[in-house]
């Protein structure tokens, strides 16, 4: 084209992976003078060079619940950016979250928090990827799941035992006197200790009670029939010594029942006597 003549710019057939064109500059890096198609007028006595001008695309991470249930906001993530992925926050009764993956199907790809890097010119499906429980699990506070009672019932259906007796040994009590209110079966640990054997007259309870294992507070001292779920699984859940275990069950005036992780048997013994304890969670 001669100087000072007008023409209009042919339309641009540039393509850029993850990007749009905005239009021309006449310098790689310099701000765009020219849209798309634009009327240009030859103004310099030599060839013009012009240069694409991109911005990068924003796109979306969808996050899919995949049988659970709760809501996750989209996040948004640009071309070839690199970000921390949203925590989960979806829920699914019984079942342990494992990470994302990116087919209701698949595998896990990215776990929770992970590093992502979006490398699709496209929105990005993520699906939610469940466990269930089972005993030998490691539990949601980083306990060792010892007990599954079948469904849920009164708020839980599992228990988590921790992988380490609590520091030293405790009392059952201060005194030799009765403690009423506490029983023996499966499911009665968490009332035995938050409602019967309250205060610090009785050690044992006041030492689950004050425990913080993955930051949960709601630990318990188990129940006799809990004691022994626990002593069968034990191999399992680990840190054990060949040694007495109280629970939380009273058994008379002065006795309280314990558990012997040598032998297995069951006794019960003064509540002046100072025996290990271990602290259990219902989930």
């Amino acid at each position: 084209m001669t100087l000072e003549s007008g023409v209009t710019l042919t339309n641009n057939g540039f393509t850029r992976t993850g990007h749009t064109f905005i239009g021309w500059a006449t310098s790689a890096g310099g701000s765009v003078v020219y849209a798309n198609g634009a009327s240009y007028t030859h103004t310099i006595a030599s060839n013009r060079t012009l240069y694409a001008r991109w911005t990068v695309n924003s796109y979306s991470i969808v996050f899919h619940a995949n049988g659970g249930s709760g809501t996750m906001a989209n996040q948004q993530v640009n071309y070839n950016q690199t970000v921390t992925l949203n925590s989960n926050t979806f829920t699914r009764q019984g079942f342990r979250f494992d990470g994302w993956a990116t087919s209701a199907g698949g595998a896990v790809v990215y776990t929770n928090g992970a590093s992502y890097t979006h490398t699709i010119a496209n929105n990005r499906n993520l699906y939610a990827r469940w466990t269930q429980w089972q005993v030998g699990m490691v539990g949601p506070a980083g306990g060792i799941v010892f007990f599954d009672q079948g469904s849920y019932h009164n708020g839980w259906r599992y228990m988590e035992a921790w992988t380490a007796d609590e520091s030293g040994t405790s009392q059952w009590k201060r005194s030799l006197t009765s403690t009423p209110g506490t029983e023996q079966r499966i499911g009665a640990g968490y009332t035995n200790t938050y409602s019967a054997m309250t205060g610090t007259e009785h050690p044992a309870a006041a030492v689950v009670r004050s425990a913080t294992h993955g930051g949960y507070n709601d630990w318990f001292l188990p129940s006799r029939n809990e004691l022994n779920e626990i002593y069968l699984q034990r191999g399992v859940i680990g840190g054990f010594a060949s040694a007495d275990y109280w629970s939380s069950s009273n058994q008379s005036e002065p006795s309280a029942w314990y558990q012997n992780f040598a032998n297995g048997n069951q006794y019960y013994q003064p509540k002046g006597q100072s025996f290990r304890v271990r602290a259990v969670r219902a989930f």
